[in-house]
């Protein structure tokens, strides 16, 4: 990658990093954080499953019947709540919880009745208990003396941030002599054999078979003496008040229905409280590694489709189809991984800043190199090719079209070393003025340079504009670049650094070309098999110390017949060997070595020993030559054909 690569990628690493933050802070503002918890309860409410009906716990309810068997109406009768202690203990209850506040007198005989019956209670309970700035001190004391400290339960419900939506459950307060009093779900927990710490914790709201039936068996308490005891029998029993106007309150489960439905009596939501707890049930909440890997994916995916360089529009419809999979993921994920809730905004916050920054980042950054694309386009293709496309545009397929082409790669030899050891800025003038030869000399064959890599330059023949000759082309181009290097070379400049000899790469095949990136963003390139082969070839000529090493393929493709037989490779990864040649020039070609080299190959490809001799012969005639050199190395070796496997690409 190059370092404008890193750097842009850095840029957008950055951004998705500060959206990611952003959103997390912004989260905390109360309106989006409700915002958050509405969406939790919604998924709560309309995608729970549903679940048989409770039968280990009942909810005895003190209505509008009972209260009208009374002389009055608050507080309770006392006499009455002592005579469903008395049924219950009867029946065997399990436990019981009485959600009333004792916090004044009534009839003193009905007080010290209900007050005795508290403390002879044979089985677990658990009383409703209050503190703090919900009573006064004379209540508070009324409060001690009536419910022993054993059977208090602080009764107070926790409300979100809302403030008027209970969505969990309270840890208790601390009594005035001291120590803690648990919340009512965590004191019958306890009372119960449940070892468990009071903390806040959201409930874990539980569900009925279907939208009539309640999760527990709701029973009017007019009723306690006409019941079964089986009804009660080893059950927890709730008992509190359902009315209409009393103790009643908005829930994650109520909060979306209408009418007197809206809100929930108190004892219900203690059972449902307690029911969690004796199931050591989590309530779906929103863990701490979702609420930071979904933003960061989120905001991700805002740079990602910015710097994926698409059309605009197709950009914001992928940002918005982002956006859609996140929320109907995040409601699919409730009902099918049992309740896992996923953030939605935050991530949707941290989507929308990061696509909203890159998209400045990525607006600024084109404004500047927009003039500089359109003027570098014109040095990448021939100026010839230009005008033609200019007049004939429908010559150039944008959409992508298999075609015929020819390829030529370049290498400078040890480059690495030479750049490594020299001053940057006179190294860059070196290879511009180099470029600009190579760039020259493929334009004056009507070739196309798609692309420096380094030290390496690609030209392709038969883009953009069909070229019926492109092989013939490619090949006169080789030549060429050949005696612009070999020239190049040898002046001062680059004997000052030492340049290596360019190494060149020739082959033809077909190839996917087309507007492989976005139309504002032009890269018109071909892609395939014969293209990774060209480049391949290119690196062969280090094998036989060549300097322009051409495919049977273009061989044959070109007609052109000045070159001589290097070998068959079988190269990594193939296993059809492939035929190279060097390219010559035509005097070189004709003279009597070349002739005594084709011959002392044609032995060797055909196993006869007297190849060896033809090679030593020519190696003392030339032993500059290293591709002779190579094939005698090979034959004393024990190589007896012209295949050669390589071992690594």
């Amino acid at each position: 990658m190059t370092s404008r690569g890193r750097w842009r990628n850095a840029v957008y690493g950055t951004i998705a990093l500060l959206s990611v933050a952003f959103s997390l802070i912004a989260v905390r503002i109360p309106f989006l954080e409700t915002v958050e918890e509405w969406l939790i309860d919604f998924r709560i409410a309309t995608l729970s499953v549903a679940a048989p009906q409770r039968s280990d716990m009942a909810i005895l309810v003190i209505d509008e019947r009972t209260l009208a068997a009374f002389p009055y109406r608050s507080p309770v009768d006392r006499a009455f709540l002592a005579h469903i202690l008395d049924v219950l203990d009867a029946h065997g209850t399990r436990a019981v919880f009485l959600d009333f506040l004792f916090d004044q007198p009534t009839e003193p005989a009905k007080d010290e009745r209900l007050k005795t019956r508290l403390r002879t209670f044979a089985r677990p309970l658990v009383v409703s208990y209050t503190s703090g700035d919900l009573a006064t001190a004379d209540q508070r004391a009324y409060m001690d003396d009536f419910v022993p400290r054993n059977l208090r339960g602080v009764a107070n419900l926790v409300a979100g941030i809302d403030g008027g939506v209970v969505r969990w459950i309270h840890s208790g307060r601390e009594a005035a002599d001291g120590g803690l009093i648990p919340s009512v779900p965590y004191a019958m927990a306890r009372k119960l054999g449940h070892d468990v710490e009071s903390r806040e914790q959201r409930i874990d709201w539980s569900f009925g078979p279907d939208s009539q039936s309640p999760p527990f068996p709701i029973l009017p308490a007019l009723g306690i003496d006409s019941y079964p005891a089986s009804w009660f029998a080893d059950k927890v029993v709730l008992v509190g008040v359902d009315l209409a106007i009393e103790d009643r309150h908005l829930t994650s489960l109520s909060m979306f229905e209408q009418g007197a439905a809206a809100r929930m009596s108190g004892v219900v939501v203690q059972a449902h409280a307690v029911a969690q707890l004796l199931d050591g049930r989590r309530a779906p909440e929103i863990r701490t590694a979702a609420a930071i890997a979904f933003p960061a994916l989120a905001a991700l995916a805002g740079a990602f489709v910015v710097a994926m360089g698409i059309p605009l529009v197709l950009r914001y419809g992928l940002a918005l189809a982002c956006l859609a999979a996140l929320w109907v993921g995040g409601f699919a994920a409730y009902r099918l991984f049992d309740g896992l809730v996923i953030p939605l905004i935050a991530p949707s916050l941290a989507l929308a800043l990061s696509l909203t920054l890159a998209e400045g980042y990525l607006g600024r950054t084109e404004r500047h190199q927009r003039e500089f694309i359109k003027r570098a386009f014109s040095h990448y293709v021939s100026p010839k090719l230009v005008d033609r496309l200019v007049l004939h545009p429908e010559e150039m397929n944008l959409s992508g079209e298999r075609r015929e082409m020819s390829y030529i790669f370049t290498d400078i030899a040890g480059f690495t070393s030479t750049a490594e050891n020299s001053d940057p800025k006179a190294l860059a003038a070196l290879l511009n003025d180099y470029f600009d030869g190579i760039c020259r000399v493929i334009f004056d064959h009507d070739g196309s340079v798609d692309d420096f890599i380094g030290d390496a330059v690609f030209a392709v023949f038969g883009a953009p504009v069909v070229q019926s000759d492109h092989a013939k082309r490619a090949v006169q181009c080789a030549r060429a670049i050949d005696r612009f290097a070999s020239a190049f070379r040898k002046s001062e400049a680059a004997l000052a650094f030492g340049l290596g000899d360019t190494r060149i790469g020739v082959h033809t095949g077909p190839a996917v070309i087309g507007n492989l990136g976005a139309r504002d963003r032009f890269k018109y390139t071909p892609i395939g098999d014969a293209v990774n082969t060209a480049s391949r070839v290119e690196g062969l000529n280090k094998y036989f110390g060549t300097r322009v090493c051409a495919s049977e393929d273009i061989v044959n493709a070109s007609g052109d017949i000045f070159a001589r037989p290097l070998g068959r490779f079988i190269l990594v990864g193939r296993s059809v060997p492939l035929q190279l040649y060097e390219l010559l020039e035509e005097d070189d070609w004709r003279s009597d070595y070349i002739a005594r080299y084709v011959e002392a190959y044609r032995l060797l490809d055909c196993g006869d020993p007297a190849a060896k001799g033809a090679f030593d012969a020519l190696r003392q005639d030339r032993p500059d030559d290293s591709c002779v050199s190579a094939h005698c190395q090979r034959l004393e070796d024990g190589a007896m054909d012209t295949i050669v496997r390589m071992a690594s690409k």
